[in-house]
């Protein structure tokens, strides 16, 4: 006798739907059973269809008879499989100094995929792969897209900003020292963040050893000659590329007197004449 198969239109799904099952009759009342015609894209197992990737799924029912009855006519149902949504994860990114290294950034898709990079703003900034290098100051802006493939649409690019400021240069704790007439030492404490030098520009001045060269904070040390002159005598130092002014004062100096102002000395430990000071302005006091 003989049958046939009755076995309903299949609806689309997305790719990532978990294993779901399907039913066909036969007007014999025999059991039907399912096969996979496209098994790259589905499988089958029993009446449970799981799908493999993205494309055309075709089940194929069927119902091979007995004594009673002959087989029935194979009956095909086809659906699609469509790309699964999915989206970037990619975590904001922290202002950087110019003259940072190159860097790397990551972010990831829901997915699986390989997520890549791009720089929306490459006269700031460039990205090769997943490194990013800084080329002036600005605002760098990141892009992380997706672009999908059979299984996953594509996501939703993310972007990420940040901004790239100018590097603090070398600063000083003082660019001006006074320093007394008998021979000795003195300092300057440097704030720097790359390599620097340091030098002495007058004769009466000598950088210590350990202090001509470093990189990054420092306390630069620096010798002076005694000064039997009277007065004051003036010398420099390059520190970092800054110059430190060194004011050294002579035997017999008390300092910058404002006009009008009297002060009265004591021999004690002056040169001679005795009792006579020269301030700057050479006016005896």
């Amino acid at each position: 006798t003989a049958q046939s198969t009755t076995f309903a239109a299949l609806a689309n799904r997305s790719f990532g739907t978990p294993p779901f099952t399907i039913s066909a009759t036969a007007s014999s009342g025999l059991p039907v059973t399912f096969n996979s015609q496209t098994t790259s894209v589905c499988t089958i197992s029993g009446t449970q269809v799981t799908l493999v990737s993205g494309g055309t799924c075709t089940i194929q029912a069927t119902q091979a008879g007995n004594t009673d009855y002959a087989a029935a006519t194979p009956v095909n149902q086809s659906f699609q499989v469509t790309p699964a949504s999915q989206s970037i994860t990619f975590g904001a990114l922290a202002n950087r100094v110019a003259g940072t290294a190159p860097f790397t950034v990551g972010a990831v898709a829901s997915s699986g995929l390989t997520v890549s990079f791009a720089s929306i703003t490459p006269a700031v900034c460039t990205v090769s792969n997943v490194t990013v290098t800084l080329l002036a100051i600005g605002t760098c802006a990141i892009q992380a897209t997706q672009a999908g493939n059979t299984d996953y649409a594509a996501a939703t690019p993310v972007d990420q900003v940040f901004l790239v400021t100018p590097a603090a240069g070398p600063r000083l704790g003082a660019n001006a020292l006074l320093v007394g007439s008998a021979g000795g030492s003195s300092s300057i404490v440097l704030a720097s963040n790359s390599a620097w030098t340091a030098a002495a520009n007058s004769s009466f001045l000598h950088v210590s050893a350990g202090s001509a060269s470093g990189t990054g904070n420092a306390v630069v040390v620096f010798t002076y000659e005694p000064f039997t002159g009277t007065g004051t005598r003036t010398g420099t130092l390059t520190v970092a590329g800054l110059t430190v002014t060194v004011i050294q004062a002579g035997a017999n100096y008390i300092g910058p007197i404002a006009s009008g102002s009297v002060i009265t000395l004591v021999s004690s430990g002056l040169n001679s004449p005795a009792g006579v000071a020269v301030e700057d302005r050479k006016s005896v006091v």
